[in-house]
């Protein structure tokens, strides 16, 4: 099936002047978004390639902090921000495409902290610890104000050093990001790091952010929401997610 591998083939912009310029999440957000071996791959990469080039975009991708990616997309420097959580916030500051895949919200804890599990039935048992997140992150669908979590860690390597040494109790994460990160050898949950799924709270929708600023933007939706739909339709979602959530 060709479109399982269009991840492998870097984004190929004709002409500068239209290119769209694209961002996604340095820290890595696979297998949605990540680099490896000098090029952006993942899932996020192939849903666009299936979509933009038909209707007579071209792109480039680039990895960048997830805050300034956020402010370059809202100043119009950029046009689209990868895999978002849509934040009451952000739907004032971008357009926002439908949906186009789900993760679990969830926590990472040290054994060496709990002997046990702590005891969470819901999100507003959050504010029972002290909690750390990654900068520029948003953490309102986890059932808490962002004002709970500190997000000092630029990278989810970072956090686990902090509630390893510590600096807070848990981690607030992705489960489906957490894990891929782990197979990829670019975290270590080594046998003190525990991860468990939030109670009460669902998967969390994500989305492609659009700069209010691009002057093709209306369209650019109309676009990325016909083909996302149409993707789905088709199974081509889910056959490949299926393919990234089964690497090994």
């Amino acid at each position: 099936m060709v479109w399982l591998v269009i991840s492998l083939l870097p984004a190929q912009p004709v002409r500068a002047e239209t290119v769209l310029r694209i961002c996604g999440d340095a820290a890595g957000w696979p297998p949605y978004t990540f680099e490896s071996d000098g090029a952006v791959r993942g899932y996020d990469v192939d849903v666009l390639a299936l979509i933009l080039p038909a209707a007579g975009f071209d792109y480039e991708i680039h990895m960048l902090p997830w805050k300034r990616c956020l402010l370059e997309v809202e100043k119009g420097l950029y046009q689209i921000a990868l895999s978002a959580s849509a934040s009451a916030e952000r739907q004032k500051n971008f357009l926002t495409s439908k949906p186009y895949y789900q993760v679990q919200p969830g926590y990472a804890y040290s054994r060496k902290r709990f002997s046990s599990a702590p005891p969470i039935s819901s999100s507003n048992d959050l504010k029972n610890y002290l909690l750390c997140g990654l900068r520029g992150y948003d953490y309102s669908r986890f059932g808490i104000e962002n004002r709970w979590v500190m997000r000092e860690a630029n990278h989810y390597a970072q956090a686990l050093a902090q509630i390893r040494r510590g600096r807070c109790d848990l981690f607030l994460t992705r489960l489906e990001i957490l894990h891929s990160l782990y197979r990829q050898g670019d975290v270590d949950l080594g046998d003190d790091i525990q991860v468990e799924a939030l109670p009460g709270v669902a998967a969390d929708d994500f989305v492609m952010l659009i700069s209010r600023l691009y002057s093709r933007a209306p369209q650019l939706k109309i676009v990325l929401d016909e083909g996302i739909s149409r993707l789905r339709k088709e199974g081509r979602l889910q056959e490949l997610l299926e393919f990234y959530l089964s690497q090994p």
